[in-house]
């Protein structure tokens, strides 16, 4: 345990109890420093947890107070996500979610589900999701859980706890079903149909002729957007490569079965990395384009 982790944590044991009255002030960072006898970054450190943990809310001129948004009038927000692991684009959209917070003096209350383990993530997610309540925000931004076998039923289970504790939600990467049967949440993502349209009219313009689309089995509604866009250009079905990029086996029945594919489009980032490995493993040399 680092030294800003052991004061997150001896700060949280003194301040994060359910008999700590909201909007208690916390000591100063001057003052914190001297108690522990550490740097202004170390004790900023430490804070930052706090922060994210929802235990403390800090406030630009007036200084930190434990968390009870509503009890000292601040707007609060949740972040749920679980995808970080998969995608560096997460990281960017809550790094400007924290400067938006901070310029207009909201509240973000940042939980990120993400594990190696899909059904970890699931678990986790719902558990965090518990937490987001039980702290009481006043919004939440979510990025459904994706690729574990529970995918529908978690994501099902967090928005019907958040809608029983009557907290707005945004969805944020994807759908939990396609549209237009998507009704009951507002969500912000890009328009993947499209994406998996002009991706495959570009690859076909410049020489390809044999186009799949490998995605992994539980896939989300993002790729199968994608998948139908590939599949509108092609005027046919038969696109998906359904298999997990590391999976050898598979890949080399695949190869077998189809020997004219000429071009691979991967689910993600990640996928296509593990995929490229997996090629060269079966001593298939191919260029990857990112």
């Amino acid at each position: 345990m680092t030294k800003y982790e052991e004061i997150a944590t001896i700060l949280q044991s003194e301040f994060g109890s359910p008999d700590t009255p909201p909007g208690t002030p916390v000591p100063c960072e001057r003052a914190l420093m001297a108690r522990f006898g550490v740097s202004s970054h170390t004790v900023r450190s430490a804070l930052r947890i706090l922060t994210e943990k929802g235990v403390v809310v800090r406030r630009s001129r007036q200084g930190t107070f434990t968390a009870g948004s509503q009890s000292i009038g601040i707007i609060s927000f949740g972040v749920l996500i679980s995808g970080s692991r998969y995608s560096e684009i997460f990281a960017e959209i809550c790094k400007e979610l924290r400067i938006a917070a901070k310029e207009h003096d909201l509240m973000m209350v940042e939980k990120d589900a993400s594990n190696h383990n899909p059904e970890t993530a699931a678990s986790l997610a719902l558990d965090l999701a518990k937490s987001l309540v039980d702290a009481k925000v006043n919004g939440i931004i979510f990025q459904p859980v994706q690729f574990a076998t529970t995918s529908h039923q978690t994501n099902c289970a967090i928005l019907n706890l958040f809608a029983s504790a009557r907290i707005p939600v945004v969805i944020i990467d994807c759908a939990l079903v396609r549209y237009p049967l998507q009704r009951d949440y507002d969500t912000v993502s890009i328009d993947n149909f499209r994406a998996g349209e002009r991706l495959a009219s570009w690859l076909l313009q410049t020489g390809s002729k044999h186009i799949r689309f490998q995605a992994s089995p539980g896939y989300p509604t993002s790729v199968a957007d994608r998948i139908r866009g590939l599949e509108s250009v092609r005027n046919k079905p038969g696109a998906l490569m359904k298999l997990r990029p590391a999976d050898t086996e598979a890949l080399r029945i695949a190869l077998l079965t189809d020997p004219d594919i000429d071009t691979i489009i991967c689910q993600n980032d990640l996928a296509a990395v593990e995929l490229a490995h997996t090629l060269r493993e079966l001593g298939r040399l191919v260029p990857v384009m990112g």
